[in-house]
């Protein structure tokens, strides 16, 4: 899949942005800490290698491994699957300011795009928490008649809202 952003004809792009670090930080993790569990039970809480659980092995008359260990490592394992689906889906988030519009591009597999002309917005306005301000990020709500464009976790938050007024009063000229 490709990230490329495919401007109209006669269109530039004047800033691209990708969604902010700190949409990976919860993820990350995640990811480390279920494979760290995944881990634990496997070597440690059954006190068994992890080729030994899937197998059933009976050490001193009880039968280790068991439903348990497969239902707690089924639910790890999924919770993997799920966040690396996550991690990927995060990094193929991409906003766009060009000449003529503001543009947000979503999804891997399946893409959504959202984007409002210019020449229709009427306010542009940043929402930060604290936290936001810290990291430098932010979400920006560009506002027309009849329509909004939310652009989530935006890195770069000041430097994007200023391209995007800087291409509206070029295109009001």
């Amino acid at each position: 899949m490709s990230k490329t952003f495919k401007a109209m004809e006669g269109e530039t792009v004047l800033l691209s942005e990708s969604i902010h670090w700190k949409n990976y930080i919860v993820p990350l993790v995640t990811l480390v800490v279920t494979s760290a569990l995944i881990m634990v039970i496997a070597h440690h809480a059954v006190k068994m290698p992890l080729s030994a659980i899937f197998i059933g092995e009976q050490i001193y008359g009880e039968q280790l491994g068991g439903f348990l260990a497969y239902a707690e490592f089924a639910m790890l394992a999924f919770i993997n699957v799920w966040v690396v689906c996550r991690l990927i889906s995060i990094s193929y988030v991409r906003y766009y300011v060009t000449d003529r519009r503001v543009v947000a591009t979503k999804g891997v597999f399946t893409r959504r795009t959202e984007e409002m002309f210019l020449n229709r917005c009427e306010m542009v306005d940043v929402k930060q928490s604290l936290y936001e301000r810290l990291f430098g990020c932010g979400d920006i709500l560009c506002t027309a008649a009849v329509s909004t464009l939310l652009l989530d976790d935006v890195n770069n938050v000041f430097e994007f809202k200023h391209t995007i007024l800087k291409a509206l009063s070029e295109i009001q000229k």
